[in-house]
């Protein structure tokens, strides 16, 4: 079993992204700081973290998959 958490970041613009990871502090930084300028959230920084919550998941299903 692994853990995942759901998250809600709160943009800049007043939007709100929804993400998934199993690891949250990592995840948080990486969308603070920029580091995929793909990313919904890289011209929509600083992001502030709004919630978050673990689940156990025995697999993670495929289409939660990174962009």
């Amino acid at each position: 079993m692994k853990f995942y958490y759901v998250y809600l970041l709160l943009c800049a613009d007043g939007s709100i992204y929804t993400g998934i990871t199993d690891a949250i502090d990592r995840w948080i930084a990486e969308h603070q700081n920029g580091i995929n300028k793909t990313a919904y959230t890289y011209r929509r920084r600083p992001v502030q973290l709004i919630f978050n919550k673990n689940s156990m998941m025995c697999y993670k299903p495929s289409f939660l998959k990174r962009n």
